[in-house]
């Protein structure tokens, strides 16, 4: 475990923030120090980061926005892990068990430091950091928010404990001093490392362990893509978190505050990468039957306009040649994405495929496809079984 110091010295009057990060999300992690210090330009701010060994061009990248109220340390962990941790099916093909470094702030940072505020570098600072960090914690071991959706799942009681909460793990104010006292990483890392299917991985396990000892905190420091979705009304956010699949860094995506990042992320080093293309395994696999199945000059409609309707339509547009997609099909969203319409009914649009951008519910498209004349070779999508019923 090493450590380079990059900062003027550490007192009181610093805010102490950390982040975990690999080469892979270093642009983003630069995007959220953006935003830390445009909306705090005059609070002295020390960033600790966490890591398994970065470039050093990425290191130069990230040393670059110093200045001085703005410093970083960096902190190569990546052998303090116990082998046991592992990570859920749900996400191994997003997540990395850098995740779990969080819980090593406990131990790495210096004992002068008696508070941190952990953030995701999925996440962007949009306003004045110093009431967080000033929050009484009432020798509470954490203050964290809600996670909103799990929340609304009661996913306590699928954890098999009884205080009704569930926070998410994105935003973190660690009181460091009782974590140390208590072995409170300890008891994290050893609880992580059991047999038991953690299928939220850390957020889990920090939930089941800690679920007595948080101080729940105003939604507005860890406003969540949940509460957008649901039109949750967050007065004001100050730290927003995008959780879920969708990413702002990512093509597809219509998040209320992908501008946000997108323009913070264009005053660093990063601005010339381009926005991903994420693709699940669901989405590559019917890319692979579009391909096989659409001819030059075809017209597709795509039957959702959510998230996964999104992304195959830029799946569509990069890897199938000549293909022309006529329009959108979905009950719920209307008007228009990337200038191609979205109706209700299928019959507004005239079309040779339809391909089918659920999971869920495509044995139910698939047979209201067929009611609506639709042959089985004209449709598109992910399970040989609803085909059958669409037959």
């Amino acid at each position: 475990m090493t450590k380079q110091s990059h900062h003027p010295g550490l007192c009181s009057s610093v805010i102490h923030l950390a982040m975990c990060v690999d080469d892979n999300y270093c642009c983003h992690l630069a995007a959220l120090l953006a935003s830390i210090k445009h909306y705090n330009p005059e609070q002295k701010v020390c960033c600790h980061i966490l890591h398994d060994g970065l470039s050093d061009a990425n290191c130069q990248a990230l040393e670059a926005m110093t200045n001085e109220h703005f410093s970083l340390l960096f902190y190569a962990v990546s052998s303090a892990l116990p082998d046991q941790l592992s990570l859920s099916e749900r996400y191994r093909e997003r997540v990395s068990c850098i995740t779990y470094f969080r819980f090593l702030l406990p131990q790495v940072l210096d004992t002068g430091i008696t508070r941190v505020i952990y953030l995701d570098v999925d996440m962007l600072v949009a306003g004045d950091l110093l009431p967080l960090w000033q929050m009484p914690l009432q020798e509470k071991a954490l203050g964290a928010v809600r996670d909103g959706a799990l929340t609304a799942q009661k996913r306590w009681q699928t954890l098999g404990y009884e205080t009704p909460q569930y926070v998410n793990a994105g935003m973190l104010i660690f009181n460091l001093p009782v974590w140390r006292k208590a072995g409170l990483a300890e008891q994290i890392l050893a609880t992580g490392g059991t047999e038991r299917n953690w299928e939220y991985n850390d957020q889990d396990i920090l939930n089941v362990v800690l679920h007595q000892q948080m101080l729940l905190v105003d939604n507005r420091y860890n406003t969540q893509s949940y509460h957008f979705q649901q039109g949750i009304a967050v007065s004001d956010p100050h730290i927003v978190h995008f959780t879920g699949a969708e990413k702002p860094w990512h093509i597809s995506a219509q998040h209320p505050y992908q501008w946000l990042y997108v323009g913070m992320r264009n005053t660093t080093v990063y601005a010339t990468e381009t926005l991903d293309l994420y693709l699940d395994a669901g989405d590559k696999k019917l890319l692979d039957k579009a391909m096989a199945m659409i001819k030059p000059g075809q017209r597709v409609i795509i039957m959702g306009a959510g998230q996964k309707g999104r992304r195959l339509y830029h799946g569509l547009m990069r890897y199938v040649d000549g293909v022309e997609v006529a329009g959108f099909v979905d009950k719920q969203i209307s008007g228009y994405y990337q200038g191609v319409a979205i109706a209700k009914e299928v019959g507004q649009f005239e079309f040779d495929k339809v391909l089918i951008a659920s999971v869920a519910f495509e044995q139910e498209i698939a047979q209201q496809l067929n009611r609506c004349g639709v042959t089985l070779t004209a449709i598109i999508n992910f399970s040989q079984e609803s085909q059958a019923c669409a037959v």
